[in-house]
């Protein structure tokens, strides 16, 4: 059910299922893991672990939510709100995450 494929990478998952499954569900549990891992004081690598995961996995189901979008056949409003979110949150994740990984990492090495 959680399993991305291929298939939701070149868009042809539902517009639904791949922003609000694949997308914003996994945002919320994999900040929320976080969240968790960082009150219990759980070493700061695995955060950092965990960043890079989602940074990786990111993309993809960003290009998904897009291509999705493209494909997406109901109420236009729903194609472009989704592009919408994802054209923010790559500026948002170029332009505040990038900077907090690199402090991660310095972090690390001290």
């Amino acid at each position: 059910m959680l399993r991305p494929s291929v298939s939701v990478f070149r868009g042809e998952v539902g517009l639904a299922k791949t922003f609000w499954l694949y997308f914003v569900l996994v945002f919320f549990v994999s900040h929320a893991i976080q969240s968790v891992i960082f009150r219990v004081g759980v070493p700061v690598w695995i955060g950092f672990v965990i960043d890079i995961a989602f940074a990786v996995y990111l993309p993809l189901i960003l290009i998904g939510v897009w291509r999705s979008g493209g494909r997406y056949r109901g109420k236009r409003i729903w194609s472009v709100v989704a592009r919408m979110v994802v054209a923010c949150y790559l500026v948002a994740f170029v332009l505040v995450l990038f900077p907090i990984l690199a402090l991660m990492v310095a972090d690390l090495s001290s």
